[in-house]
């Protein structure tokens, strides 16, 4: 196990609460309009999130997809939003895609990193179209199939969605880093939305940063965002109670009118 797996503790809880039960369902945020100028932009300027409340120490860089610095992905992309409410499903409004392309696909991004370490890699794409490999400046070529899992699902329209899924751990220093991704030619649909390197467990929702909470409420329903739990400290921490390690001293029996453990005979 890596140093970033090894210290990853809990992935944080999502859901919405109602009354009388819960449900998973991703919130969607509050639309906003769509971008008016789907044009590429400069060479995205990419610096830390802010401390995230999940986890104190958490540290993350992120990327739109359409902020790349060079690429060939055409203008036109046939699975863009077609309206407010399909543009505020992504991050910034806008991703970049292409549909039978007969080309190979191409988008590189300079990346900046504020502090060397492992980071754990996620990208947001269009489902499990669109298989592609990619790599950090020079190093080995990394590929992601069309099996990979997906972490979450937030529908835009019928049949077409975005989707976190996971790359794996990189490692990097501090500097500027050119990131690369590439598309097999003839790939029937391909989009990409958001790009995310943290050192902290990082939870799939939606388009929120890690740094982000819910905060649009629904008729009838009440927003459960939780912290993930650190780990300090509390005066409701009933560990105590428990064995170093379960099953220490076997399982718990009847024994008469009371329990206690097979193998110790102590009371339960």
């Amino acid at each position: 196990m890596s140093k970033l797996g090894s210290t990853f503790r809990r992935r944080r809880l999502i859901a919405m609460v109602a009354v009388c039960g819960c449900t998973h369902r991703p919130a969607r945020e509050s639309p906003t309009d769509p971008p008016t100028d789907t044009a590429p932009q400069p060479v995205v300027a990419v610096a830390w999130g802010a401390p995230s409340p999940v986890a104190k120490t958490a540290r993350f860089t992120w990327w739109e997809a359409e902020g790349f610095s060079s690429s060939n992905f055409p203008a036109a992309n046939p699975f863009a939003p077609a309206s407010a409410d399909e543009a505020a499903v992504l991050s910034g409004g806008a991703w970049i895609g292409s549909a039978n392309t007969s080309v190979a696909l191409f988008a590189e991004y300079e990346v900046s990193v504020l502090q060397a370490g492992e980071f754990g890699f996620h990208a947001r794409k269009f489902w499990r179209h669109g298989p592609f490999r990619w790599r950090f400046d020079d190093g080995p070529w990394q590929r992601c199939g069309a099996d990979v899992a997906l972490l979450d699902d937030v529908s835009m329209r019928q049949h077409v969605g975005a989707n976190w899924v996971n790359l794996g751990v990189v490692s990097l220093d501090v500097g500027l880093h050119r990131f690369r991704l590439e598309v097999d030619p003839g790939t029937p649909a391909v989009a990409f939305d958001a790009f995310v390197l943290s050192d902290a467990p990082f939870a799939a929702r939606g388009k929120l940063k890690p740094d982000e909470t819910y905060t649009r409420k629904l008729e009838g329903w009440e927003v459960f965002d939780p912290a993930a739990d650190d780990f300090e400290p509390s005066p409701i921490d009933l560990r105590f109670m428990n064995q170093a390690s379960a099953g220490d001293e076997g399982f718990v029996r009847r024994a008469g009118d009371h329990f206690e453990f097979e193998q110790s005979g102590e009371l339960v």
